[in-house]
């Protein structure tokens, strides 16, 4: 799969979202990325799966949820008939983050705790390795509530798991979020 030719970089925000570094360059490349679906759109496989989840996941980022959940939909009903539940659960928990975007948290909340407990059960690394992803998001979610001690707990256990993973870029970015929660607790 290849990579869009644009500035598909991101930050984090003030609200602890995803900020694209240049808007108008994630627009340029959610199209490329649309145009490289189109390519094999009548035949779409597991293998292209990714295309359909980084359309979605940029077009969450830019705002555009409805072109997200179309996505990610998509998604599930391609992997759904390759007998994927693994991947399902990846696309789901980017669903869920469709919903808090809406602010939609209650859904979205529910989503992420149930699939946290499911990863706390599971000896599937195939459905842990998404634990680091939705315990960061049901952070987020909650800080979104202004409710920070929660989300400072889902944060410092979020970062648990990233510091095993080792993914400096991940772990600064939940470290950032912790700093930023800390202050408005202070």
């Amino acid at each position: 799969m290849n990579k869009p030719p644009y500035n598909m970089n991101f930050s984090i925000g003030y609200d602890l979202r995803e900020v694209p570094e240049d808007a108008v360059q994630m627009q340029k490349g959610v199209a490329w990325l649309e145009g490289e679906l189109l390519k094999v759109r009548k035949n779409i496989t597991v293998k292209e799966i990714g295309l359909v989840s980084q359309i979605g996941n940029f077009a969450r980022i830019l705002g555009d949820l409805d072109l997200a959940e179309q996505s990610f939909n998509k998604a599930i009903e391609v992997l759904e008939e390759a007998e994927r539940p693994d991947l399902i659960f990846g696309v789901k928990l980017r669903l869920a983050n469709v919903q808090q975007f809406r602010g939609e948290y209650q859904e979205a909340d529910k989503y992420y705790k149930d699939a946290i407990e499911i990863m706390r059960k599971s000896n599937d690394e195939r459905i842990t390795k998404y634990l680091d992803y939705a315990l960061e998001h049901l952070a987020q979610s909650l800080y979104e509530q202004e409710l920070y001690d929660k989300s400072l707990e889902s944060y410092l256990e979020t970062l648990e798991h990233r510091l095993i993973k080792g993914d400096m870029d991940l772990i600064q970015a939940v470290e950032h979020a912790i700093a930023k929660i800390r202050k408005k607790l202070a």
